[in-house]
């Protein structure tokens, strides 16, 4: 498979619609911490469409932007996470474009920021590097992980 092939396939199973603002309200109450797990669970929940895929969290102080890696088919991505929390703070913006550029030193072939509300603004770069998961797709994946968690527990 190819690395192109990789990402698109990584992207479909990431981006699975657009919730209402209602379903957003289910990051008011997450950590940064469990918003990380989550994604590293329900990426890991799907290798059978993406391959062998290895998930690994990397979020600590001095992360260089990536959160989360994924390394599937020879292809490494990052993702960097934002919480409810995250965004109310003052320099959310420029700390979240620092991120970016910081992530250029793991040497990904895409970087994914995900809980993210300057898409128009990351949109502007042109570029296949930045794809960003606004709050409605990041809680039409949650909602959905949360059925699939609910089912295991039954």
């Amino acid at each position: 498979m190819s690395v192109q092939d990789s990402i698109l396939r990584l992207t479909t199973i990431i981006n699975r619609g657009y919730a209402s603002e209602e379903a957003t309200k289910i990051f008011t109450e997450e950590k940064h911490d469990a918003l990380v797990q989550q994604l590293a669970e329900y990426i890991s929940r799907h290798d059978h469409l993406i391959g062998k895929v290895n998930v690994t969290v990397s979020q600590a102080l001095n992360d260089r932007g990536v959160d989360l890696h994924v390394e599937m088919n020879d292809c490494k991505v990052g993702f960097q996470i934002k919480s409810h929390f995250d965004v109310t703070e003052k320099h959310f913006a420029a700390n979240v474009k620092r991120q970016c550029t910081e992530s250029l030193a793991h040497g990904l072939k895409k970087w994914y920021q995900r809980i993210n509300y300057l898409i128009n603004e990351f949109s502007t770069f042109k570029s296949g590097y930045i794809g960003v998961f606004g709050p409605q797709h990041a809680a039409a994946s949650c909602t959905i992980y949360e059925h699939y968690h609910a089912n295991d527990r039954k």
